[in-house]
This record gives C-alpha cells, structure tokens and sequence, in this order.
C-alpha cells in the first residue's frame, strides 16, 4: 500500500533501489563508464546511492543499513511529533539571524541548503507553527512539508545512537573514487571518515548547495544525476546555471548520454535570401543555437519540406537522427552554433553522412 511505502523505512531502500538499478544498466548494458566521473555525491538518503555506486560499499550492505537507518530516524520522534519546512526566497545567512534572533520563542534547525532560495528547516510541530507564523510576518515564503519525521536535527538523537553502532559492522572498501560529504560539502579523506561523517549526518544540515560550489570550484562543469526525478538538477541549475546538467531516467537519457560523449562542434554562417540543402543524417543528431541575426528552418520526419519558422538571436533547437531539416537564409547574414551529437561513437558522422534530398548548388 502506498501508506507502507511512503514511510521511510520503506522508501529510502525503495529510492535507492531505483537509482542503483540505473546505475548498473547506463554501466552494463550501454557500456558507458560513469567512473570517469570526478566524484560521486548524493542528497542525504542519496549520499549512501553515491557511495554504493562508487564502490564504498556493496548493494547488499546499503539496502539493509538503509533499512535500518530509515527505522531509526522513523521512531526517533512519535509520529506527528516532528515536521519540516521549506522556506523559499531566503539566503541562508538571513534564515540563520532569523532562528537565533527567535531562539528563546521556538527552537528550529537548518536541515538541507538546498540552494540560494530554497531550504528546509526541521523541528517539533509547535515549534515549526511559531517558525511559519514568524516567516509569514516577515513575508518569506514557505510550504509545510509532507514528511514522517523531521530529519537532520537534534532530535533524530536516538537514530544517531542505533546508527553508529550499525555503521561499524559494514564492510567498506577503499576505491580510487572520490566522494563528497553531505555534513562537510567537502571530499572524504578515508574510511573513517566516511563512518564518522555518516553518523553525523543523522543530526547536521545536508550542505549540498556547498557541495555543489566546492565541485564547481575543482573544475567540475557536467553533472549527471541518476534515480528517480529531477530534483538535484534543478537545485543545481539553481546553483550556477552555466554548468551542463543530465538527468537518466529512462533508457532515452541514456541514450543521450552516450552519444553526448561524442561531439563535434560547428560554425555556420548564412547568406541572406539562400536555402542550405534539404537533408537529414544517419549517424548523429545535431543542436543549433543562432548566435546573431534571423534565420528560418523546415523540419519533418518525412520527405515534404513543411513551411519555415523563424529563428532570432538566442533560439536553440534539437534535431534528432534522421530528421530532415534545410536552413533558410531572410534578409540578412545570420551566425549559427551548431554541434553535432554522434550517435554511433565508433563510427562518428561526417561529410559522407548527408543525405541531400534537394539541393541549390548542385552536391
């Protein structure tokens, strides 16, 4: 019942199943070697995803001390004791005033730093009213969320106690990956560690817009997430909206992803009152991005060329393998950034992959 499986006993190995299943697909079945990556990292239950992943510790050990973990931070408080608020709109300076300016009035802790505008804040049920009421008053935007238990604070104490002593039964293993700490936003030195930072992040904030800026600034500039949804691509989006982001989902994402590997990037310059030819490819999909002016472009799966539509300065489309498309020239020279994706890495496309279904210059 979907009751059992929102509790978090259930749903941590639940969400990790899912990311690790991914994760073992994108790895076996499409060959596409994600231990390229520069560090593994994951928001709080996906920080033990990131780290089974990576090869700290195997699927079977994580599905049961995640068990474990979600049946200590359940029954740390009684249900309906505890709660979590996300507040939206605030620096994360300014909620920290905030909560010791009201210190004497209600006790509440930074749970997530999400990122610039979104965090969560964890506490009793009483105390979170007079925190909403406090925020309402100073006009900062808030949702009241749908959770079982307020995570990463003070008062998950007793999940603390049980998963420290789980903790040291685990066999982790030492791999050449780098994995980045939830409690410190910083890489982890050693497998002790990695114990001692797993423990604590039972009570302390996940720092992940932290985390995500400390990969930022060791020249990380593609993030990949795996699992269910979207949420950590938004957050870094939200983050610095100037690094690549993909997300897999689904076996389209990997496709995606596997071709993105492999790309060869273009300039195109268009004469005014010109048609480039009217033609498709069978070994890449391309991107394009108008840099500077107007151009049209016809595009269709099959042979008939469908009417133009008009692209201006900023504009970004995709074509897929196969697709046909012709670039039209108006009223004046337009620049093109063009990429090509290669969708068979063995066999990257090149001149001989046009197929010119109509012509003005005669190829």
């Amino acid at each position: 019942p979907k009751e059992e499986l929102d509790l978090t006993i259930n749903t941590q190995p639940a969400i990790f199943l899912i990311s690790y299943s991914i994760f073992e697909i994108v790895k076996n079945e499409f060959s596409i070697d994600l231990n390229k990556a520069k560090y593994f990292a994951g928001h709080s239950l996906g920080e033990y995803s990131a780290l089974s992943c990576a090869g700290f510790l195997d699927f079977k050990d994580t599905l049961k001390i995640l068990r474990i973990r979600g049946d200590a931070m359940q029954n740390s408080v009684p249900k309906g004791q505890g709660g979590m608020v996300a507040v939206l709109g605030s620096k994360v300076d300014f909620i920290e005033k905030l909560l010791k300016d009201n210190e004497e009035n209600f006790k509440a802790q930074i749970a997530n730093d999400n990122s610039d505008g979104q965090i969560v804040l964890s506490g009793k049920i009483q105390d979170l009213e007079k925190l909403i009421d406090t925020l309402k008053e100073n006009s900062i935007k808030n949702i009241k969320l749908p959770v079982s238990a307020p995570f990463h604070c003070t008062l998950m104490s007793k999940a603390t106690k049980i998963m420290t002593e789980e903790i040291q039964k685990l066999n982790f293993k030492n791999v050449e990956n780098k994995l980045i700490s939830n409690v410190t936003a910083k890489e982890i030195k050693d497998l002790e560690e990695l114990k001692t930072l797993l423990i604590k992040q039972i009570e302390n904030r996940v720092r992940w817009r932290e985390s995500v800026l400390n990969m930022i600034e060791n020249n990380v500039n593609h993030f990949v997430e795996i699992g269910p949804g979207k949420v950590l691509s938004g957050l870094v989006k939200r983050i610095n909206k100037n690094v690549k982001i993909d997300t897999i989902n689904n076996q389209e994402d990997i496709e995606n992803l596997k071709i993105a590997g492999k790309i060869s990037p273009k300039i195109l310059v268009v004469k005014p009152n010109s048609k480039l030819s009217w033609q498709y490819h069978h070994r890449r999909a391309e991107m394009w991005r108008v840099y500077k002016g107007e151009v049209g472009v016809s595009r269709s799966f099959d042979d008939n060329q469908k009417p133009f539509k008009k692209l201006i300065t900023g504009d970004q489309i995709k074509l897929k393998k196969g697709e046909r498309h012709r670039l039209i020239g108006l009223t004046d020279y337009v620049v093109l950034a063009e990429i090509w994706q290669h969708t068979d890495p063995n066999n990257p496309s090149d001149e001989n992959d046009i197929v010119r279904l109509s012509d003005d210059y005669g190829r």
